[in-house]
Protein backbone atom coordinates (compact mmCIF):
# COMPACT_ATOMS: atom_id res chain seq x y z
CA UNK A 1 0.00 0.00 0.00
CA UNK A 2 1.54 3.79 -1.12
CA UNK A 3 1.75 6.31 1.33
CA UNK A 4 -1.47 7.88 0.17
CA UNK A 5 -3.56 4.64 1.19
CA UNK A 6 -4.78 3.40 -1.38
CA UNK A 7 -7.04 0.31 -1.28
CA UNK A 8 -9.83 -0.01 0.85
CA UNK A 9 -10.97 1.07 4.12
CA UNK A 10 -8.01 4.24 3.10
CA UNK A 11 -8.06 7.07 5.77
CA UNK A 12 -8.74 10.69 3.88
CA UNK A 13 -8.64 12.49 6.72
CA UNK A 14 -4.87 14.37 6.05
CA UNK A 15 -5.14 17.05 8.61
CA UNK A 16 -7.26 19.23 11.29
CA UNK A 17 -7.88 22.59 12.93
CA UNK A 18 -9.91 25.30 14.22
CA UNK A 19 -11.10 28.71 12.46
CA UNK A 20 -13.95 31.13 12.53
CA UNK A 21 -17.12 30.20 10.61
CA UNK A 22 -16.48 33.32 7.81
CA UNK A 23 -12.82 31.37 6.89
CA UNK A 24 -15.40 28.36 4.91
CA UNK A 25 -16.29 28.35 1.78
CA UNK A 26 -19.99 26.93 1.36
CA UNK A 27 -20.09 24.16 -1.82
CA UNK A 28 -22.22 25.59 -4.42
CA UNK A 29 -23.07 21.70 -5.40
CA UNK A 30 -24.56 21.52 -1.53
CA UNK A 31 -28.29 20.21 -2.55
CA UNK A 32 -29.65 20.19 1.41
CA UNK A 33 -31.88 22.24 2.69
CA UNK A 34 -32.85 23.38 6.87
CA UNK A 35 -36.15 23.80 7.60
CA UNK A 36 -36.41 26.01 10.82
CA UNK A 37 -37.56 23.03 13.30
CA UNK A 38 -33.83 21.64 12.48
CA UNK A 39 -32.07 25.20 12.86
CA UNK A 40 -33.59 25.44 16.08
CA UNK A 41 -32.26 21.91 17.59
CA UNK A 42 -28.84 22.24 16.13
CA UNK A 43 -28.54 25.74 17.72
CA UNK A 44 -29.81 24.07 21.16
CA UNK A 45 -27.59 21.31 20.78
CA UNK A 46 -24.50 24.11 20.06
CA UNK A 47 -26.00 25.91 23.04
CA UNK A 48 -26.05 23.21 25.34
CA UNK A 49 -23.06 20.46 24.88
CA UNK A 50 -21.35 22.26 22.16
CA UNK A 51 -19.35 20.83 18.96
CA UNK A 52 -18.59 17.15 19.71
CA UNK A 53 -18.11 16.64 15.70
CA UNK A 54 -15.72 18.76 13.13
CA UNK A 55 -17.42 19.52 10.01
CA UNK A 56 -15.31 18.05 6.52
CA UNK A 57 -13.21 20.40 4.07
CA UNK A 58 -11.98 19.22 0.44
CA UNK A 59 -8.39 20.46 -0.27
CA UNK A 60 -9.16 19.54 -4.00
CA UNK A 61 -5.41 19.50 -4.87
CA UNK A 62 -6.08 16.44 -7.51
CA UNK A 63 -4.90 17.60 -11.34
CA UNK A 64 -8.12 16.63 -11.78
CA UNK A 65 -10.20 20.10 -10.76
CA UNK A 66 -10.31 22.28 -13.40
CA UNK A 67 -8.69 25.56 -12.92
CA UNK A 68 -10.25 28.06 -10.43
CA UNK A 69 -11.42 24.92 -8.38
CA UNK A 70 -7.88 23.52 -8.08
CA UNK A 71 -6.63 24.16 -4.31
CA UNK A 72 -10.37 26.31 -3.49
CA UNK A 73 -10.97 24.55 0.08
CA UNK A 74 -14.57 23.73 0.58
CA UNK A 75 -16.82 22.27 2.87
CA UNK A 76 -18.41 19.01 2.04
CA UNK A 77 -20.62 18.24 5.51
CA UNK A 78 -21.47 20.81 8.18
CA UNK A 79 -22.93 23.10 6.60
CA UNK A 80 -25.61 24.60 8.66
CA UNK A 81 -22.80 24.46 11.73
CA UNK A 82 -20.99 26.84 9.91
CA UNK A 83 -24.07 28.92 9.44
CA UNK A 84 -25.25 28.66 13.31
CA UNK A 85 -21.58 29.77 13.98
CA UNK A 86 -22.01 32.81 11.79
CA UNK A 87 -24.90 33.37 13.69
CA UNK A 88 -23.05 33.17 17.02
CA UNK A 89 -20.47 36.24 16.62
CA UNK A 90 -18.86 33.92 14.29
CA UNK A 91 -17.57 31.08 16.66
CA UNK A 92 -14.86 29.26 15.82
CA UNK A 93 -15.27 26.05 14.36
CA UNK A 94 -13.46 22.78 14.43
CA UNK A 95 -12.66 21.05 11.28
CA UNK A 96 -10.70 18.14 9.47
CA UNK A 97 -9.16 18.32 5.98
CA UNK A 98 -9.89 15.54 3.33
CA UNK A 99 -8.26 15.72 -0.64
CA UNK A 100 -10.76 14.10 -3.03
CA UNK A 101 -10.89 14.15 -6.42
CA UNK A 102 -14.05 15.93 -8.24
CA UNK A 103 -16.14 12.43 -8.09
CA UNK A 104 -14.90 11.33 -4.96
CA UNK A 105 -16.48 14.97 -3.78
CA UNK A 106 -19.50 14.52 -5.10
CA UNK A 107 -20.10 10.82 -4.03
CA UNK A 108 -19.42 12.19 -0.61
CA UNK A 109 -22.01 14.83 -0.96
CA UNK A 110 -24.78 12.27 -2.61
CA UNK A 111 -24.37 9.67 0.66
CA UNK A 112 -22.72 11.09 3.64
CA UNK A 113 -25.85 12.09 5.53
CA UNK A 114 -28.04 9.64 3.49
CA UNK A 115 -26.00 6.59 4.63
CA UNK A 116 -26.54 8.13 8.30
CA UNK A 117 -30.16 8.40 7.82
CA UNK A 118 -30.59 4.45 6.61
CA UNK A 119 -30.18 3.38 10.61
CA UNK A 120 -32.78 1.95 12.20
CA UNK A 121 -34.14 2.66 15.70
CA UNK A 122 -33.94 0.14 18.51
CA UNK A 123 -37.25 1.44 20.20
CA UNK A 124 -35.99 0.07 23.69
CA UNK A 125 -32.19 1.29 23.59
CA UNK A 126 -33.86 4.70 22.61
CA UNK A 127 -36.94 5.09 25.35
CA UNK A 128 -33.39 4.54 27.30
CA UNK A 129 -31.40 7.45 26.00
CA UNK A 130 -34.83 9.77 26.16
CA UNK A 131 -34.52 9.42 29.92
CA UNK A 132 -31.51 10.23 30.36
CA UNK A 133 -32.15 13.63 28.09
CA UNK A 134 -31.93 16.75 29.98
CA UNK A 135 -32.30 19.84 27.59
CA UNK A 136 -34.09 23.21 27.56
CA UNK A 137 -34.79 23.54 23.81
CA UNK A 138 -37.92 23.09 22.77
CA UNK A 139 -36.85 22.50 18.92
CA UNK A 140 -34.54 19.37 20.62
CA UNK A 141 -37.82 18.04 22.67
CA UNK A 142 -40.13 18.42 19.30
CA UNK A 143 -37.50 16.57 17.66
CA UNK A 144 -37.01 13.77 19.97
CA UNK A 145 -40.98 13.95 20.89
CA UNK A 146 -41.40 12.86 16.94
CA UNK A 147 -38.65 10.64 16.75
CA UNK A 148 -40.12 8.79 19.74
CA UNK A 149 -43.25 8.45 17.86
CA UNK A 150 -42.13 7.14 14.48
CA UNK A 151 -40.61 4.81 16.61
CA UNK A 152 -43.55 3.33 18.65
CA UNK A 153 -42.48 4.82 21.84
CA UNK A 154 -45.60 5.89 23.99
CA UNK A 155 -46.01 7.47 26.96
CA UNK A 156 -42.79 9.57 26.83
CA UNK A 157 -44.40 12.35 27.72
CA UNK A 158 -46.09 11.18 31.23
CA UNK A 159 -42.56 10.21 32.67
CA UNK A 160 -39.71 11.95 30.39
CA UNK A 161 -37.77 14.78 32.56
CA UNK A 162 -41.13 15.31 34.15
CA UNK A 163 -39.02 16.51 36.27
CA UNK A 164 -37.95 20.09 34.69
CA UNK A 165 -41.41 21.31 35.02
CA UNK A 166 -43.10 18.74 38.08
CA UNK A 167 -45.83 21.81 39.24
CA UNK A 168 -45.73 23.94 36.46
CA UNK A 169 -48.00 21.88 34.28
CA UNK A 170 -51.21 20.24 36.18
CA UNK A 171 -50.45 16.12 36.54
CA UNK A 172 -54.10 15.12 36.74
CA UNK A 173 -57.62 16.26 35.75
CA UNK A 174 -58.30 16.85 39.28
CA UNK A 175 -55.62 19.77 39.57
CA UNK A 176 -56.78 22.23 37.28
CA UNK A 177 -60.36 23.32 36.18
CA UNK A 178 -60.72 22.53 31.99
CA UNK A 179 -57.75 20.30 31.99
CA UNK A 180 -59.45 18.01 28.75
CA UNK A 181 -58.62 15.73 26.46
CA UNK A 182 -59.82 16.03 22.79
CA UNK A 183 -59.47 13.35 19.99
CA UNK A 184 -55.62 12.19 22.06
CA UNK A 185 -54.41 16.59 22.33
CA UNK A 186 -54.43 18.20 25.34
CA UNK A 187 -54.76 21.81 26.31
CA UNK A 188 -54.05 23.67 29.82
CA UNK A 189 -57.03 26.03 31.14
CA UNK A 190 -54.33 27.36 33.70
CA UNK A 191 -51.82 28.42 31.17
CA UNK A 192 -54.29 30.16 28.58
CA UNK A 193 -56.15 31.83 30.83
CA UNK A 194 -53.35 34.33 31.25
CA UNK A 195 -52.97 35.31 27.62
CA UNK A 196 -49.40 36.85 28.49
CA UNK A 197 -47.91 33.49 29.35
CA UNK A 198 -49.34 31.87 26.56
CA UNK A 199 -48.10 34.92 24.03
CA UNK A 200 -45.05 33.89 25.56
CA UNK A 201 -45.15 30.24 25.25
CA UNK A 202 -46.55 30.47 21.66
CA UNK A 203 -43.63 32.64 20.71
CA UNK A 204 -41.68 29.35 21.13
CA UNK A 205 -43.71 27.26 18.60
CA UNK A 206 -42.38 26.20 15.06
CA UNK A 207 -44.20 27.98 12.23
CA UNK A 208 -46.00 24.84 11.94
CA UNK A 209 -47.33 24.55 15.13
CA UNK A 210 -47.72 28.25 15.36
CA UNK A 211 -50.90 27.55 12.68
CA UNK A 212 -52.65 24.90 15.72
CA UNK A 213 -55.25 26.28 17.56
CA UNK A 214 -54.07 26.89 21.17
CA UNK A 215 -56.82 24.04 22.59
CA UNK A 216 -55.22 21.60 19.92
CA UNK A 217 -51.91 21.46 20.64
CA UNK A 218 -50.22 18.30 20.64
CA UNK A 219 -49.39 17.66 24.19
CA UNK A 220 -45.61 16.78 23.40
CA UNK A 221 -45.37 19.92 21.48
CA UNK A 222 -47.37 21.47 24.87
CA UNK A 223 -44.65 20.20 27.13
CA UNK A 224 -41.70 20.92 24.99
CA UNK A 225 -42.60 24.96 24.41
CA UNK A 226 -43.29 25.01 28.62
CA UNK A 227 -39.56 23.51 28.69
CA UNK A 228 -38.24 26.66 25.93
CA UNK A 229 -40.01 28.72 28.17
CA UNK A 230 -38.59 27.39 31.65
CA UNK A 231 -35.13 27.90 30.85
CA UNK A 232 -36.08 31.75 29.56
CA UNK A 233 -36.85 32.68 33.44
Amino acid sequence: MSDNGEGPFRNRIVGQGVKPADQFLANPSNFRKHPQIQRDAMRGALEEVGWVDDVIVNLRTSEQWPDGERGVETLVDGHERVWQALQHNNAPVPYKEVDLTPKEEAKVLATFDAITGLAEIDAAAFADVLRDVDTGSAAIQEMLAAMAEEAGIDGMGDDWQRESFDGLIPQTADSVTGQSEKNGQWFYVEFYEDEGTWEELRSLLSPYQKGQSMHELDRRFFEAMVRGYLATL
